[in-house]
């Protein structure tokens, strides 16, 4: 067991930052962090299923209001189509991973971010103008661009935070965007990756694979979710455990108890493996694992003996 000592006084604490954005947190995580999420399986395993359930469960700030997703994938099935169809204004389908189309989604979240900057600090000038706060040239005419307001829904304004963005990808791990970190696009797109959560993207990010194996190791690293489902190549599973062990108690015999669970059910289930400020491993979104240490083994043991 381990045992510490005090040497001194000094702490680690949580910096105090003014101008940070309030998200809202998850229904799936609890959690306000955005996703950085790969879904892993063979095909027709159930991971466009499961992503767009995840969209629809979180509907209310990935699919509404300003929110937007972009799908990007070569093989769209009537799924995807229906949600394309009932979600038109929060709902874009790209059907190919090139670096154009990437261009175009990034330049598309950067307008949205900047608008919304835009408008809130317009609206901040209008809030002190209200208050009879004297405005300089710059701020009147600041609210003269923007008529005073007057025709303004504040209702449908979030205030709290920029648009939230959602990017899949589905099927493309051909792409060296993904697969070859060191050639020209595996450079690109992984600098977006790291700041997938800042401006000017504030997005989730997610890949849907048969071939884990094929993202690069600096994307895969980077994951705070991974969605599982059953391989027939138990070396996948080492793989994703070795960079996850802890939250399985350091015993492979533990993931591969939960991966047999999802095999055994036939019905599609996950293991859900989330490590953020929140962590946690699950089957399916809502079934929360629990894993015996060997003091509790040994309570349990000794227990029995008494």
């Amino acid at each position: 067991m381990l045992k510490t000592k005090k040497v001194n006084k000094y702490t680690n604490y949580a910096v105090k930052a003014k101008g940070g954005y309030k998200y809202p947190k998850l229904k799936t995580t609890g959690d306000d962090s955005f996703l950085f999420a790969l879904f892993g399986g063979v095909r027709n395993a159930g991971k466009s299923n499961a992503s767009l359930v995840l969209l629809e469960t979180e509907a209310d700030t990935m699919l509404s209001g300003n929110a937007k997703v972009f799908f990007v994938s070569p093989t769209v099935d009537a799924k995807v189509r229906t949600f394309q169809e009932k979600y038109p204004d929060n709902f874009e389908v790209y059907e190919e991973l090139t670096r154009e189309n990437m261009d175009m989604v990034l330049s598309e979240m950067k307008a949205r971010y900047d608008d919304w900057i835009e408008t809130k600090d317009a609206i901040d000038i209008y809030q002190k103008w209200l208050k009879d706060i004297p405005l300089n040239p710059m701020e009147e005419e600041i609210l003269a661009i923007y008529n005073y307001f007057e025709d303004f829904d504040f209702d449908d304004f979030t205030f709290a935070h920029p648009p939230i963005n959602t990017v899949i990808i589905d099927d493309s791990m051909s792409s060296p965007m993904l697969s070859s970190p060191q050639s020209r696009d595996g450079k690109w797109f992984l600098k977006f990756a790291c700041k997938h959560r800042h401006y000017p993207h504030g997005c989730h990010l997610i890949f849907l694979s048969q071939h884990i194996k094929m993202i690069s190791r600096p994307l895969r690293v980077n994951c705070n979710t991974i969605i599982l489902f059953p391989f027939r190549d138990v070396s996948i599973y080492e793989d994703i455990f070795k960079e996850y062990s802890n939250l399985f108690k350091n015993k492979l015999e533990n993931f591969i108890g939960v991966m047999n669970e999802c095999e055994r059910r036939d019905d599609h289930s996950f293991a859900f493996i989330y490590y953020d400020k929140k962590r946690f491993v699950r089957i399916n979104f809502n079934e929360e694992c629990q894993f015996e240490t060997e003091s509790s083994i040994e309570d349990k043991t000794s227990e029995h003996h008494d």
